[in-house]
This record gives structure tokens, sequence and C-alpha cells, in this order.
């Protein structure tokens, strides 16, 4: 499973969101260009071709997209830090060189970063901005260079309105999958953008639920991981079927009334790790009895590999090898 959902959910300390601890990357100050990437059981990607020409900070037309430029970052030596904070009640994309001990800002402060997403190779930085009251998916590399706005959503509609993990990259870095609705109180759309054409396409309509979808992160190139927020479920779909799908099409992989739950997959993207939580309240305050089941990505042959019995509440779950 692509780490870099993860990352998406950043960790706030004294108003700094971390995306990631770069090894190895390249210097902002380097004048080279560079490419793309994710997900160790995933296909390097290839960089997308697109005359840099094409590169533009405006709207696409309404309902449409713009294909992503994304020329190779020349790797460096420094160690680098990317992360987003707030300056002015504005939140900013800045770069800290740990050798140099400097900081260069990425973006300004003319938009408001709601979320943002680092590539597993640390070239380029993945946003969904509020800018001029419109929320738009932009997309600028480490260095700063090539800032381009890849899609703008309909007067009244936002792009994960949730700030969580509604907007998803798929491991070859060909596909974007986001969520958009007026707002988080409202059932969710999913559409898919092609980095490599500009094409949106519908993929989930919302018109098949009231519930609220989200994206939480890739299984492979065509499979998406979806967490239902109003029962707490977690589906899959299959964006390699037709587009405009329907609740009925997705695959149920934890299903409704099951306790408290996160989940996580192992590197290769083999195995799905899903904990639950059974709470005990009452008298002398029993805790809660937690189980870490291991099963396909699919959800078929679980087992259980870890059961607290009341003496850890397990809130998040993670693998890291």
């Amino acid at each position: 499973m692509p780490k870099l959902a993860r990352l998406q959910l950043s960790f706030a300390l004294t108003c700094l969101y971390l995306l990631v601890f770069i090894p190895a990357c390249g210097n902002p100050s380097t004048t080279s260009d560079s490419a793309s990437p994710r997900l160790p059981n995933a296909a390097v990607s290839r960089p997308i071709a697109t005359p840099t020409s094409a590169i533009s900070t405006v709207c696409p037309a309404p309902g449409s997209g713009r294909p992503a430029v994304m020329p190779a970052l020349q790797l460096g030596t420094h160690q680098q830090i990317v992360y987003y904070h707030n300056i002015d009640n504005q939140m900013v994309l800045d770069i800290f060189d740990t050798q140099r001990k400097a900081v260069v800002a990425i973006t300004g402060q003319n938009e408001h970063i709601q979320t943002a997403q680092l590539s597993s190779n640390g070239q380029w930085v993945l946003m969904v901005v509020n800018a001029n009251n419109m929320s738009e998916l932009q997309l600028v590399r480490t260095d700063g260079k090539f800032f381009q706005t890849l899609y703008c959503a309909p007067t009244g509609q936002q792009i994960d309105s949730s700030n969580t993990t509604g907007t998803q990259w798929s491991p070859d870095l060909q596909h974007i999958i986001f969520a958009q609705a007026p707002n988080l109180q409202s059932p969710q759309s999913l559409y898919m953008l092609n980095l490599t054409s500009g094409k949106v396409q519908l993929e989930l309509s919302s018109a098949s639920t009231d519930l609220t979808l989200l994206p939480a992160t890739w299984l492979d190139n065509i499979r998406v991981y979806l967490v239902d927020r109003t029962r707490s479920n977690l589906l899959l779909l299959d964006t390699s079927q037709r587009p405009a799908q329907h609740y009925s099409d997705l695959k149920l992989i934890r299903g409704p009334g099951d306790a408290t739950w996160d989940f996580d997959t192992s590197v290769d993207g083999t195995k799905l790790f899903i904990s639950s939580c059974t709470y005990n309240p009452g008298p002398g305050d029993k805790g809660a009895d937690c189980q870490i089941m291991v099963m396909s990505p699919t959800g078929e042959n679980s087992k259980m590999i870890y059961n607290s019995h009341a003496t850890f509440a397990i809130h998040a779950l993670r693998v890291i090898d």
C-alpha cells in the first residue's frame, strides 16, 4: 500500500505540519530538472513528457483537468524536510535544508493549503488549496519550480472537504483520485484525474449513496481503499471497471457494526492488517479488548496475530517492514 497516503495525515506540532524527511534530495538552489515516483512494490513511474509551455496556474475549463508537467530533479546530497505551516492564517509550503540550516519558501501566502502530499522520492508535492475562493489541485516540484494548477472544482464544490485523505495519488503517479462535494455533510462523489491526458472522470457517483466515502489509499495502480465515514466500513474500488460506479459495485472488506478499527498493508501490498477494539465501560474501567488481524488485501483468510486483553487500546496501526 502506498505509504504516501499515511503521510498526508500530517502530524500537527506547534502549527507545523511535517510531510516527510527526505534523504539525499535535490538542493533547493539547484538549476537542474527532474521526475516522479512512489510505493516500493510499484514499477518506477516514467516522467510525464508534457511540454513545459503547457504549465499554467490558471484554472482549466470547468469539469476538465490539465496534464501534469513533471521534469526530473537532479538529486543532491543534502537531507531536507518539506513541511507546511501557518503564517498570518495562511498555510504555506517550505523546505528546510538540514545541512545549510536554511529555509526556502516553495509557495507564497496568496493561497491556503488544505492538505499536502509528498511523492515517495521527495521530488513533487501535490496540494489541495483554497485560492481566490476556488478549491484547486496544484502541483509543485520541491525546488519551487514547475508550479501548476491541474484542476479546479466547480463553484460551490470542494475537493476533499474533510481535509484528511480525500485526495490520493496512484503508486505509478499517473492518476489522482479525489472526493468532491459542497461540504463534508454532503454525499461525496469520487473523480479521477489522468495526469497524462488531463481527463477527469467520475469514478463513484454520490447519487448511489447518502454516505460519506473517502479514498484512504491505493492498494495498487487500479484499486483504491475507501473509508465509509458514516458506517465505519472499509471498501475497495476497482477503477478498471466502468466509470460512474455505485456503492453496490464496491467490495466490502470490513462490515458495518464492526468495532473501532484502523488498517495498513505490508510494504509489498500482499497483506492487510486491521486493528479493532471493543471498549468495556463500567465500574473498574476495564479498558478495551483490542486485536490485530492479518488477511489478504481483499479481506480473505484472516487470522488474529495479537490480542491485548484489555492491556492496550490500539488507536493507530502502521506497518514499517
